[in-house]
């Protein structure tokens, strides 16, 4: 937890104990320890007093994780969604021609656009 190991808080020990001197280093860790248990129950009170207030849980605020968010994310699953199955009306050959969709825009904003694939006619168009 935060990058601290035995070689880094041996040297904080000993950093404290030159400073405080071993007379006032006793003290020092009383009123340290008193200090957190203070902060540790002023966290917890906020936390219940959140949810009193709320009514969310830590469970719900899962749910509002701006993380779940991500532009990219959604982009992708747009992107990688399966296409939507064309619908060929009957009476009008013009509306039954397949739809394919093409991708424009830039990378940072891409968008998927309706392309109407034209069959070629009898007479020779191509």
């Amino acid at each position: 937890m935060f990058g601290l190991t035995v070689e880094k808080l041996l040297l904080v020990v000993l950093l404290a104990a030159l400073v405080f001197g071993p007379h006032r280093l006793p003290e020092a860790a009383r009123a340290l320890a008193q200090f957190l248990r203070r902060a540790r129950g002023a966290i917890e009170e906020g936390r219940d007093r959140v949810i009193a207030e709320t009514g969310l849980r830590q469970e719900d605020w899962r749910e509002l994780d701006p993380r779940q968010y991500d532009p990219r994310r959604i982009v992708r699953e747009a992107l990688t969604a399966p296409d939507v199955p064309a619908v060929a009306a009957a009476a009008d050959p013009a509306t039954s021609a397949p739809i394919r969709w093409r991708i424009e825009g830039t990378s940072a904003h891409p968008r998927r656009v309706r392309v109407r694939e034209t069959q070629p006619s009898s007479e020779g168009d191509v």
